[in-house]
């Protein structure tokens, strides 16, 4: 085998190697990293097909040398994401106007305290406002921030745990056990 079949195999080896990856975080529902690892792997494939054949050369652009990995575009789509970071929720979001990430936390504690209360304001199929959640008191009896309670429903929004309905009101879905569920879901988020 000349170096040239050598080369070629070991960016096939990687790009099977890169769609494993991928395979697993599209599993996880890493969705902006399966856009990237996407991207390494066509460009990988480009370059293999290049140097299998016979006086071809890997075509300009394919690789830069000032930016290894292709940068993926953002889009609202992708967002937000919800992770974990030892006791906290984590949402990140985009930013339209900033055109950037943005982080929002939330201790776990918070969220349990905010699924309760939501629990008891969507009891019977009832619709409630978020406004009525502000009033929800973590264990030390300390109102929890009205930007970790919105924080909280776009998690539960995301789960399909609770609908929005209108501007402000919510309803949780029906047959669902907010707390239970939210508890759940937390347990399985990605660790960040």
């Amino acid at each position: 085998m000349n170096t040239t079949d050598e080369a070629s195999n070991a960016l096939k080896d990687a790009e099977n190697r890169i769609r494993k990856v991928l395979a697993a975080s599209a599993a996880k529902g890493e969705y902006q990293r399966v856009l990237d690892l996407t991207n390494v792997a066509k460009q990988l494939g480009v370059m293999a097909a290049a140097l299998a054949k016979p006086g071809s050369v890997i075509p300009s652009g394919a690789v830069s040398e000032t930016h290894p990995a292709p940068v993926a575009i953002k889009r609202d789509s992708d967002y937000p994401k919800f992770l974990r970071r030892s006791e906290d929720l984590i949402k990140i979001g985009w930013s339209k106007k900033e055109r950037k990430e943005y982080l929002h936390k939330m201790p776990h504690a918070a969220l349990t305290s905010v699924a309760r209360a939501i629990a008891q304001a969507g009891a019977g199929g009832k619709r409630f406002a978020a406004d009525a959640l502000e009033k929800a008191v973590d264990s030390h009896g300390e109102t929890i921030p009205g930007y970790q309670t919105y924080l909280c429903l776009a998690f539960l929004r995301s789960q399909g745990f609770v609908r929005q309905e209108g501007r402000s009101n919510y309803s949780i879905q029906t047959g669902v056990d907010i707390e239970s569920s939210t508890e759940a879901a937390w347990q399985k988020l990605t660790e960040m």
